[in-house]
């Protein structure tokens, strides 16, 4: 039997990686790092912390991909928006203001302001999708 015969019928397929499916896979990964990254983050209810919205040197916890309107006063108000229901943005502010040195006082927290040492009450409105968090100086 003749050798070349033989080889002539073998097909060898190899499988061709496009620039789109490297792509692709650095998105998997990048996107498999980062929930691992948020996974060692400290979670108030199943939100990661975000930016502070700052009102008269006074910080303000919001969640992780929210989007925070605030409107001088008095009485200060911010309306703090996210794809959450009420009760999840209650749990989040229940477990996060306290990491901001709120203390609660009723349905409302009290903190004295940094500069004047006045008291400071912070009562949050949850709603869904919305809440709207007001601070009155007493």
């Amino acid at each position: 039997m003749e050798r070349s015969s033989i080889i002539q019928n073998i097909t060898i397929s190899v499988p061709k990686i496009t620039e789109r499916d490297r792509a692709a896979d650095a998105a998997a990964e990048a996107e498999v790092a980062r929930i691992a990254a948020e996974a060692k983050l400290p979670h108030y209810g199943k939100f990661l912390l975000g930016a502070a919205a700052t009102v008269r040197s006074m910080a303000v916890p919001t969640p992780k991909g929210s989007k925070a309107e605030i409107k001088a006063g008095p009485p200060d108000r911010i309306t703090v928006a996210i794809r959450a229901s009420a009760a999840e943005l209650r749990k989040f502010y229940a477990e996060a203001l306290p990491a901001y040195k709120w203390s609660a006082a009723g349905t409302c927290w009290q903190r004295q302001h940094p500069a004047s040492n006045k008291a400071e009450t912070l009562c949050v409105e949850p709603a869904n999708n919305s809440a709207v968090i007001q601070i009155t100086e007493k």
